[in-house]
């Protein structure tokens, strides 16, 4: 799951918090899965923007 995450990011130069929930459809929590990557600091989100699908993500 972290690789297909961290791929999907990869792939973009940075990607949107809908498109990686859309990376793990068989996660239960895909959300958490996502928010464990970012307090990790494997991951980045846009800190200005409103949390919804539309959030851009990208790796640091």
């Amino acid at each position: 799951m972290q690789v297909t995450l961290l791929r999907a990011v990869d792939e973009e130069a940075g990607t949107t918090l809908g498109d990686l929930i859309a990376a793990i459809p068989d996660h239960p929590r895909p959300v958490a899965a996502i928010l464990v990557l970012i307090e990790a600091g494997w991951l980045m989100e846009e800190l200005r923007a409103p949390f919804d699908e539309h959030l851009r993500i990208w790796r640091v």
